[in-house]
């Protein structure tokens, strides 16, 4: 006769231990897994150089001088092996500058980057671009390399993209300054919030962003969007003492870096697409 086999119950030490190994987080990436995506991403996100043109009018023209030229950075991304580039556009507008703006209404300032040049390649090739198209609504800017020629471009993909939500950990790629050789570097952090006001946001849950414009991934190296920066409508107005500090206070919210997602900013390309083949064809 075939008896079945008895199975022992968990004991309760057992039990507790299975429950607690099902509930446990996923391990944090490796060290070589990060080096690894530092390395696969880094040649598609690049430095580039600007000269931002300050105008300055009324008062406080009249004390500093109207005209003022100052040179500028930003981190980039290629995403399209033609040469098209994202970045912040609150990046490419020199940053103090728009935040004097945005806290003080009645500043009358104008603000104009030009002359980009695109630090490529391992070597830091410089090369020319252009301003094509502007979201200032979403904070993103595309540039094109001027002549690209029959150079393909290594750029991240928008369509491969994940998402995040609250407690997930994610990684920025940023460019360091001259001082430190251009090098590309990481920035982890962690998902606060996700928000759908004005938009879909991840709100991160310390201050994560070092700059905006920086490509956001999983640790697995999906790509899951790119820090902003998001003002509210309702700030400037009033430049009385306590009008600027409630501005402050208000600003500082959005200034830590929020990461729109990578579906988002892939629909907003579509329409700079679309807007550079209409002024293509009117040439």
């Amino acid at each position: 006769m075939i008896r079945a086999r008895r199975h022992n119950p968990l004991t309760a030490p057992a039990l507790a231990a299975a429950v607690a190994l099902a509930a446990a987080p996923a391990a944090p990436a490796a060290p070589a897994d990060l080096a690894n995506l530092l390395a696969a991403k880094a040649p598609a996100v690049v430095t580039v150089e600007y000269l931002l043109k300050i105008e300055v009018s009324g008062d406080l023209g009249q004390a500093m001088g109207t005209e003022h030229e100052l040179e500028g950075t930003a981190t980039c991304s290629f995403i399209d092996p033609k040469g098209l580039l994202l970045c912040s556009n609150m990046q490419l507008s020199g940053p103090a500058a728009q935040m004097m703006k945005g806290m003080m209404n009645n500043l009358e300032m104008t603000t104009t980057p030009a002359a980009f040049e695109v630090l490529a390649g391992p070597e830091g090739k410089s090369l020319p671009a252009t301003l094509v198209a502007r979201d200032s609504d979403l904070d993103l800017a595309w540039l094109q390399i001027d002549q690209p020629g029959e150079q393909r471009f290594p750029h991240l993909d928008l369509a491969a993209r994940a998402d995040l939500a609250v407690g997930d950990d994610f990684v920025m790629v940023r460019r360091m300054g001259h001082y430190f050789g251009g090098e590309a570097a990481l920035q982890l952090g962690t998902v606060g919030a996700v928000v759908d006001r004005p938009h879909r946001l991840y709100v991160p849950a310390l201050t994560a962003a070092s700059a905006y414009g920086l490509p956001v991934f999983t640790v697995g190296g999906k790509l899951v969007g790119f820090t902003v920066l998001e003002v509210p409508d309702d700030v400037g107005g009033s430049s009385s003492t306590f009008s600027m500090l409630t501005t402050s206070s208000r600003l500082q919210e959005g200034m830590g870096g929020l990461i729109l997602p990578a579906a988002r900013v892939a629909q907003a390309t579509e329409v700079a697409r679309e807007m550079m083949a209409a002024d293509a064809a009117e040439e």
